[in-house]
């Protein structure tokens, strides 16, 4: 893992980047304590879909956003998710919508965690990410208005059931381009387990699961 003292992982990206279903096997994989799901923007795939095959690995899923609020400007959080945010355990804060989810990331600002790492998921294949500028104008976005900094991409370039070794050369390609521009590494590289790959490709390699079209909330 890069930056492998940290503890707290803040994971974004924009809808269809499959952020959450990342978020699901790295925390399975990297063996997380928590997953707080503060995805209040895309209501389709969130990673408390996948509550089932978490407990089994012994990972807790946390919905922090109370049905009352969820609609405000910047929804409250509950004081469980700071709690956790400020302990020595291994969370991953799921967070939706890219620039407009990443806005909940400024609610941590008064509070003192372990080291934290941000990590940006990228599908090439989304129109708003599909080229070097789109997705370094995401990151800006981010960053300013979540007031963190972006430690690493993940690319995630994917058509869903067509996806091939081609298209994660291509992602990786542009996502070579924006590292060089503004210096954020390639940290991560993720595909479906059932893709065959024979070529060296960026970052650590996590093989996904489909966990979420095989769970309901």
């Amino acid at each position: 893992m890069p930056n492998s003292g940290n503890s707290i992982y803040f994971i974004v990206g924009y809808f269809g980047s499959g952020k959450s279903e990342f978020c699901v096997n790295f925390a399975i994989q990297k063996k997380f304590q928590y997953l707080c799901d503060l995805d209040v923007i895309n209501p389709y795939f969130r990673s408390r879909q996948a509550n089932k095959i978490l407990n089994e690995n012994n990972i807790k899923i946390i919905s922090s956003i109370d049905k009352d609020t969820k609609y405000l400007d910047m929804p409250l959080l509950s004081q469980e998710i700071f709690d956790l945010y400020t302990s020595n355990q291994k969370v991953i804060y799921d967070l939706g919508g890219s620039a407009p989810g990443a806005k909940l990331i400024k609610q941590f600002n008064a509070y003192t965690s372990q080291p934290t790492t941000t990590l940006l998921v990228v599908n090439v294949y989304r129109k708003e990410t599909s080229d070097v500028d789109g997705i370094i104008n995401e990151i800006k976005k981010i960053e300013q208005i979540s007031g963190t900094t972006i430690n690493g991409l993940i690319n995630n370039a994917n058509l869903l059931s067509e996806t091939n070794e081609e298209h994660l050369l291509y992602g990786q390609n542009i996502l070579r381009q924006v590292s060089q521009k503004i210096n954020i590494p390639i940290s991560y590289t993720s595909y479906n387990e059932s893709i065959k790959i024979n070529v060296p490709l960026d970052g650590e390699i996590i093989k996904l699961k489909l966990y979420l079209k095989q769970h309901n909330i």
